[in-house]
């Protein structure tokens, strides 16, 4: 009685893995257009639309309009004396990759990041993978 239930654990086991993959890819399917922006200040009632069309235009020199952009919103809970980031969905996955390509240039210097949006089960593995890289010569 006990093997064949240690069996079906183990199976339902696996199938939970594939599960928790495939939920894991849908979601990261989910932000590929997405970035993540560090560092822009927080303003009571601010306009994230305009306040980032601004930066990206501004900051970045690129065009974007607000056609270009699906919506941008604010994570996580307000505190005191820190700013959330600000998660962008563009229209476009190219307009992303723009963003990408242009920030190391333009932001050198600056306390201001924009990441790719990753899910948290991804973003542990790009940390694990740094912490990694960190102690290779």
């Amino acid at each position: 009685m006990v093997t064949p239930l240690r069996n079906e654990i183990r199976d339902l086991k696996s199938e939970l893995a594939i599960v928790r993959r495939k939920c894991n890819e849908n979601e990261q399917c989910s932000r590929r257009a997405n970035i993540r922006i560090f560092g822009i200040p927080e303003e009571k009632d601010e306009d994230c639309m305009k306040k980032t069309l601004a930066f990206l235009n501004e900051q970045l020199g690129l065009t974007f309009k607000e056609s270009d952009v699906d919506r941008v919103y604010r994570v996580g809970r307000p505190r005191m004396n820190a700013t959330r980031a600000m998660i962008v969905k563009f229209m476009a996955y190219r307009s992303k990759v723009q963003v990408l390509k242009i920030k190391k240039i333009k932001l050198a210097g600056k306390k201001l990041y924009i990441n790719e949006d990753l899910t948290y089960c991804n973003l542990r593995h790009l940390q694990q993978a740094r912490e990694e890289h960190k102690d290779c010569p």
